[in-house]
């Protein structure tokens, strides 16, 4: 979306929001941890480690948001001719790093 932009304003933005997104949830992320580690009721734990995987997705969505935003991906796919919907196949995917 921002591709118009030069790279330099465009890696400023990316940093800026992988900065504020790391200043805003490495401390909740290491609360629920601790909760989870100190609270020894199963149920507690429970609810720490679903509360930690969102804050996880969380960041997950955000980076792809901004790498959506800020990057140009080419997409390759690459299928044989020859696939037959009978039959299972195992699907991998390479992808480059963006730390």
């Amino acid at each position: 979306m921002l591709h118009f932009l030069p790279a330099t304003l465009r890696g400023a933005i990316a940093g800026l929001i992988l900065f504020c997104q790391t200043l805003l949830l490495v401390p909740i992320l290491v609360a629920l941890a601790l909760l989870k580690l100190l609270i020894p009721i199963d149920v507690c734990r429970v609810f720490f480690t679903r509360a930690c995987i969102v804050v996880a997705e969380t960041w997950i969505a955000i980076n792809s948001g901004w790498m959506h935003l800020t990057q140009k991906a080419d997409w390759d796919v690459q299928l044989p001719q020859n696939m037959c919907k009978d039959i299972w196949y195992l699907v991998t995917s390479n992808h480059q790093s963006w730390a």
